[in-house]
């Protein structure tokens, strides 16, 4: 996976948009040819424990949505 493909999907899920799994894909799914993506991938999967939801319907809170959009900006000046 890429940086580019990384970006895609932050930005997907940020924006609702994408598929049913992508999000599920992405967070269970290892980038073994890439360690610093994986530890961002890694990041993304544990959200929900580093930024708790105010709800059950919530993935996280807005601190963490505000990480994921940083996250994207720090992503896109690498390409």
């Amino acid at each position: 996976m890429k940086s580019s493909e990384v970006v895609a999907v932050i930005e997907a899920f940020l924006k609702g948009k994408g598929g049913p799994w992508d999000w599920g894909n992405f967070l269970s799914t290892e980038i073994e040819d890439d360690p610093a993506l994986d530890k961002i991938r890694q990041m993304c999967r544990d959200l929900p424990d580093t930024f708790p939801p105010g709800d059950a319907v919530a993935y996280c809170n807005p601190d963490g949505l505000a990480f994921l959009e940083k996250l994207v900006v720090e992503l896109k000046k690498r390409q």
